[in-house]
Order: C-alpha cells, then structure tokens, then sequence
C-alpha cells in the first residue's frame, strides 16, 4: 500500500511538473487573414509578442508552443474592421512555454494595441504612419523602435519601457514603478507620466509634459521646452541642447539640475525655500543663494523657471 501512495505521489508530481516538457517551443498554429482591418487587438497574459511586418497583403498570426494542444490556440474574432486576438487556454505547469509572433502588411497604417500581464512586448520598424499604436503591459517590458504613429500610447504598472527612435503627433508614456527609456525621438507633444520609476530621455525634440510623485528623471540632448514637475520626493536633471519654448520645473522635496546651452537666450527665475542654488559662471544673474533671476542673449523669447522647496538647484551650461 505504501508502495502504491509513493507512485501515485510521483505521479501527481510529474504531472504539475509538466511532466518533464523542457523542449523548446515550435511553430503549431498559423493563420491567415486576408480581411483589411481598421483596428487590431491583441491581447495575451505571459506569451512574449513581437510585431513585425511584410511586403505581403496578409495578417498572420503564429504561435509557438512546446505542447501542442488545440484548446491552446489563440480565439481570434472578427466584427467588420475590427480584429480580436486573444490567448488560448494555458496548462497550469510551469514547464509550458509559449510565445507570439504577429506579421502585418506593410502597408497597415490603422490602430494597433498590444497587452500582456508579464510577456514581453518587441515591435520595430512600422513602414507607415499609423493611426494609433497602443502597447501595454503590466510587469513585462516593452521595446519599440523606428516607429511612426500619429498617436503613440505606451503603458506599464511595473515593467520596463524602452523607445528607440520613435515619431509621432502625440506620445503618451505611463509607468507605475517600473523605469522609462526614451532616446532620439520626435513629437509635437510628449506626456510623461510616473508615479516611482526613473526616467531617462536622451535627444528627444518636441515639447515635454513630465510629472511623477517620487521617480527620478534624468535627460540630455534635449531640444524644445516643457514643464517637468515633481510632486513628491522626485529629482529632476536636464540638459538642453537648444530652447525655443519656455522650461518650467517644479519639485517639492528634490534637487533640480539644469544644463543650458552656451548660446542660450532665454530669461531666467530660480528659487528655493530650504535649500542652495548654484551657477556656473553666470554674470547676468543677480540674487542669492535662495533666489536668482535675470537674462541670457538679446532680447530673450523665453522663460525658464525652476523651483524647490527642500532641495538644491544647480544652473551649468556646456
């Protein structure tokens, strides 16, 4: 009898185990669309996705799994333009592994969003402007690359956010805890949004919404201007490159460091309550260590601002 509880006890045991699975995943399910489709909308829990396109007027989807199994296959529906894709069953074992790929037309310039709970989300290269370009994911990460849309929406409870050469009208980024990455991209407004997670923008163009409660932000290359605010123990250090619109940056509890290019002509207000401002080799500036103001170059088109009330501000110039 105890021999009998002792096989059966292993058998429950490799059965949750998956068995002993540890291959790697194969290609078992592929399908065609040939419908055109204004809005597209895939949807997965741990799968890892990646985007990519071809020359080819088909949407295809294709899943790779290491068990194949039909129940496991995505429910893909279609209503008019509008095409669902969505995860299959998943077997509770920790041994399956699965992940996604899906290939649009080249030509596809319509809606586009893409959710995991913790897969990762991979896209590069859109070959035309799309509508709108939605990824989110709530621990995964997410990497996007020499994409255009004219509405871009990346979203992360706290996963990781990584934006390579990125163009667009509108680009909106929310993160919760996890970090934001944003390097050479282009927009006619950037909107930036964390509540703890850290924040670095490398030559960015355009103008810049930023607020968190307790991340830190740091940023170089930068062209434009913006409004940069800090709501609770958040640190702030920017460096611009040219400013042809006014920079704003307000923190409570944090330091803020802000590089100003050589030929900068812009008017300038600093101010803290309990903490230090230094300059580097500003003559035109006048004040004290709790605040400063005065002006750069002739006849300055723009304004900018920085302000903390527990913490130090530093003015550099390259």
């Amino acid at each position: 009898m105890k021999k009998l509880w002792l096989m059966l006890g292993c058998c429950l045991v490799l059965l949750l185990s998956g068995c002993g699975n540890d291959s790697e995943p194969k290609l078992v399910n592929t399908q065609k669309l040939d419908h055109e489709f204004s809005q597209i909308a895939v949807d997965y829990d741990a799968d890892d996705v990646s985007v990519g396109f071809h020359e080819e007027d088909t949407i295809i989807l294709k899943e790779y799994m290491n068990e194949d199994n039909e129940k496991y296959y995505a429910s893909i529906d279609e209503k008019g333009q509008e095409l669902s894709i969505t995860e299959g069953k998943r077997p509770r074992r920790a041994s399956f592994q699965s992940y996604v790929e899906l290939v649009l037309p080249a030509t596809y310039d319509q809606s586009l969003s893409v959710h995991t709970t913790s897969g990762e989300i991979d896209m590069l290269e859109t070959k035309e402007i799309l509508q709108e370009l939605a990824l989110d994911t709530t621990s995964g990460k997410i990497r996007v690359g020499e994409s255009r849309a004219e509405s871009f929406k990346l979203t992360s409870t706290s996963g990781e956010i990584d934006g390579n050469q990125l163009t667009a009208k509108m680009l909106t980024v929310k993160s919760t805890s996890g970090s934001v990455g944003l390097a050479a991209g282009e927009a006619e407004d950037f909107r930036i949004e964390t509540t703890s997670g850290s924040t670095e923008l490398v030559e960015l163009t355009g103008p810049i919404a930023y607020v968190t409660k307790s991340g830190t932000l740091t940023a170089s290359g930068l062209t434009g201007g913006g409004t940069f605010e800090a709501t609770g123990e958040g640190e702030m250090e920017l460096g611009y490159t040219k400013i042809n619109q006014d920079v704003i940056l307000n923190a409570k509890n944090g330091d803020l460091i802000l590089s100003l290019p050589a030929d900068a002509s812009c008017k300038i207000s600093a101010r803290t309550k309990d903490g230090e401002i230094q300059t580097d080799n500003f003559s035109e500036l006048s004040g004290d260590e709790k605040e400063i103001s005065g002006e750069l170059g002739s006849n300055p088109a723009y304004k900018v601002t920085l302000e903390t009330r527990n913490g130090d501000i530093r003015l550099t110039t390259d």
